[in-house]
């Protein structure tokens, strides 16, 4: 099982005023900032705030074990100053716990790399001097907008002191190299590019909740069992922030599905407890073995079986249409 990654990003635009040809003259305020106020606090509402709590409950139930990046744009973070500050104050409270780590990105979430590699560089500072400035945070890591990458975007990564740059994992890009794999650009040999898993970030970003997918409904057993098979040095999943009861409300479940581990986790715990006190524990099926065996306990429990219900058929006595037909015995 390789290590696992986790990531947000977070951006609200600047939306524009209806300015048509009769308003020249009248002002040049171009920008409907009331409108960014009612959108920044609808979409703070159902995902930035319940999103911010889930976190740092993660964070104190596994006592700082639980680490994530967070990426939020310039533009979001000058919003909130104005018009949520307690956005402002519930990000910093995140941010004191000591485990997250803000990512650096262009300021606006622009297009700056494609274009001008210095309006790109001083974007990165401004974004990284209010980060310093909100969370006291000197961040090592840029997430381009869109993840957008290159050699020459990696080079220009390096030169401005980043240790990695995260890139989505575009098969084609690839070539042969798996997601789950660092690498290190040509020419490039400090800056570590850490490649977004895409198959499995889309699998919880869009297709959880997509009725017409094979795997749906996706459990969160099933996920954490995929992610234990996973090979390689690191399996990063990111995707948006607003993914977590915007995109996804909470009517789906999304806070559940993030938070189903605790529970898991604690009658694991519970499991191992009564094991060491003299109890004889069993783990069977599929579910419960991906549990056991993401927690690191499968070795304090008396018996793990993959066999489920067959398994306690088995126990209660009763005989099993395979073992019956192995035995050439027949089946009732």
């Amino acid at each position: 099982m390789s290590n696992i990654s986790l990531t947000f990003v977070a951006h609200q635009p600047n939306r524009l005023i209806h300015y048509d040809f009769f308003k020249i003259g009248e002002h040049a305020f171009y920008e409907d900032d009331d409108l960014n106020a009612r959108v920044l606090s609808t979409v703070a509402e159902r995902c930035y705030f319940p999103a911010t709590r889930l976190m740092k409950q993660l964070i104190e139930l596994t006592g700082g074990k639980f680490r994530f990046g967070l990426a939020l744009s310039g533009v979001i973070l000058e919003q909130a100053l104005y018009h949520r500050p307690d956005l402002i104050a519930a990000f910093k409270d995140l941010a004191e716990t000591g485990c997250v780590d803000f990512l650096a990105m262009p300021y606006y979430n622009s297009l700056a790399s494609v274009y001008s590699p210095q309006e790109f560089a001083e974007q990165i500072e401004e974004h990284r001097e209010l980060l310093k400035k909100l969370f006291h945070q000197e961040t090592d890591v840029l997430m381009n907008t869109g993840m957008l990458y290159s050699n020459a975007i990696a080079a220009q990564a390096e030169t401005l002191g980043f240790k990695g740059i995260m890139a989505d994992g575009n098969p084609a890009m690839l070539k042969g190299f798996t997601s789950n794999e660092v690498f290190l650009a040509p020419w490039v040999y400090n800056t570590t590019t850490i490649f977004r898993n895409r198959e499995l970030s889309n699998d919880l970003a869009i297709m959880r909740t997509d009725p017409e997918w094979s795997e749906y409904p996706l459990s969160p057993t099933t996920f954490a069992d995929w992610l234990t098979h996973q090979q390689g040095s690191v399996t990063t999943l990111s995707m948006d922030y607003e993914t977590l009861g915007e995109r996804q409300s909470d009517a789906t479940g999304v806070f559940e599905f993030y938070n189903f581990t605790n529970g898991s986790r604690a009658v694991g715990n519970a499991i191992v407890e009564a094991t060491k006190n003299g109890a004889f524990s069993l783990v069977g099926g599929g579910d419960s073995v991906a549990c056991v065996n993401k927690f690191g306990i499968a070795d304090q429990v008396s018996y793990v079986s993959t066999g489920g219900g067959a398994l306690l058929e088995a126990i209660e006595g009763k005989v099993l249409p395979g073992i019956a037909a192995v035995k050439g015995e027949p089946y009732k």
